[in-house]
């Protein structure tokens, strides 16, 4: 099986929950996750089906370059209240005064790349498949928000490079961005005090001109969710989402990540020829782990 990359430039969503944990806002990687994996095996392998394409794909890790993020103001009204009333029909109170519910919502500006596995490309570049890819990701949603624009080059949404060169070019060409880093050493380096580390990495020292007393290490560095710990086994329970999926209560999994601003850092790995490997040698591609005796899984970019 081949590896290539695909890429997906400017996706512009609107109305995404931004809430990654209970303790975290920020983007949401593990959304970016899960949109990765649902265009690999519901935007290629079922669209490929009509067209008598047996080909399979894997999908062997992610990058996100970040290029706008805006938080809205304020809260949100609660569109389960619309459902209450009496043998399901909303009452009018309900319609007229939908309480307020404590979300954070905003829009975000990315490209996606996916290290894709696969036996031959030719499909992907096919017309009709581009045409219906197009259709598919204008019905997705992102982090429980909508897919509202992207950028095309030569009437094409997705993009095909063979190598981590051709990737990095593309870039090179493209609007300024910020790529998300596994920065999961500072915690792991930070002793048996994890959640110490983790508030120190974040710290933000006071403005009020006294002297900070803790440093916090170089960069833009973020906590957000990037995994989650099961507290029970899955069940099959009644009302979840996915009949076929069981379910199970979880609690989330942080960590620290961190934006590298992407021009400064593709010329500096052109500097140092270091561009066939850029991805993984700045821990920018992202794929989950287990561990099945702690049931926990995460994501991950340092061993990928």
């Amino acid at each position: 099986m081949h590896e290539g990359y695909l890429l997906l430039e400017e996706i512009q969503t609107s109305d995404c929950n931004l809430e990654s944990s209970h303790l975290t806002c920020s983007f949401p990687l593990t959304a970016a996750a899960g949109f990765s994996f649902l265009l690999v095996k519901r935007g290629l392998e079922e669209l490929l089906l009509p067209m008598d394409s047996d080909e399979e794909f894997t999908l062997n890790g992610f990058a996100v370059c970040l290029h706008d993020y805006q938080v809205y103001q304020g809260l949100t009204k609660n569109p389960l209240a619309l459902c209450k009333g009496a043998g399901g029909r909303q009452s009018e109170a309900d319609l007229n005064n939908p309480p307020m519910i404590p979300e954070i919502k905003g829009r975000t500006t990315f490209s996606l790349i996916i290290k894709l596995g696969y036996e031959q490309q030719m499909p992907l570049l096919d017309p009709d498949f581009q045409k219906d890819f197009l259709d598919m990701l204008l019905s997705m949603r992102f982090a429980g928000g909508e897919v509202i624009s992207f950028k095309s080059h030569n009437g094409k949404i997705l993009h095909f490079l063979n190598n981590q060169e051709e990737l990095a070019k593309r870039f090179q060409r493209s609007a300024p961005g910020w790529f998300v880093k596994d920065r999961s050493d500072l915690i792991e380096n930070g002793g048996h005090n994890k959640i110490k580390t983790l508030l120190e990495s974040v710290f933000i020292p006071p403005r009020n001109g006294e002297a900070a007393t803790r440093t916090k290490p170089p960069g833009w560095l973020y906590a957000s969710c990037v995994g989650y710990q099961l507290l029970e086994d899955p069940v099959e329970r009644p009302g979840r989402r996915d009949d076929s999926v069981p379910h199970a209560y979880a609690e989330p999994v942080h960590s620290v990540l961190e934006l590298v601003h992407a021009k400064r850092l593709l010329r500096l790995s052109t500097a140092e020829r270091t561009l066939f490997s850029w991805l993984p040698d700045n821990h920018l591609l992202w794929g989950w782990r287990y561990d099945t005796e702690a049931r926990l899984s995460w994501l991950n970019a340092r061993t990928v």
